[in-house]
């Protein structure tokens, strides 16, 4: 018995670009059939190390021709409840139009102050 390493021009050839609808619709079909087989919600699965996670996007990316970490990306786009914020609230757009108005500004000091302050509440959301 021989054993042969693959050939690297005999690589796995992923689709990329948009997704189809079809390929949405399976990626939903794997994705409520891994939660129906193994009792979780997603807010569970979101919740799991990325090591524990794993095996959901493995069974996501089943039927897919997309490689693993395309499918967890659009997973995520699909299903976490935090990729959609929404709009900014009424004191992060009044902290920003200010922050506009000082960038455009020649105060190189209060535009300095004004960034120091403003970007990390921002970031807390």
């Amino acid at each position: 018995m021989s054993t042969t390493k693959p050939d690297k021009t005999e690589e796995i050839k992923y689709t990329k670009g948009r997704w189809s609808d079809r390929e949405v619709s399976i990626l939903k079909e794997n994705a409520r059939e891994y939660l129906l087989e193994n009792n979780l919600t997603l807010k569970e699965v979101f919740e799991l190390s990325k090591g524990a996670r794993k095996p959901f996007l493995k069974h996501c990316q089943k039927n897919v021709n997309r490689s693993l970490d395309v499918v967890r990306r659009k997973v995520f786009r699909l299903f976490d409840e935090r990729n959609h914020l929404g709009t900014y609230t009424a004191a992060e757009l009044k902290q920003l139009k200010m922050l506009n108005r000082t960038i455009t500004g020649e105060n190189k000091m209060e535009r300095n102050r004004c960034l120091t302050w403003t970007i990390p509440l921002l970031y807390k959301r």
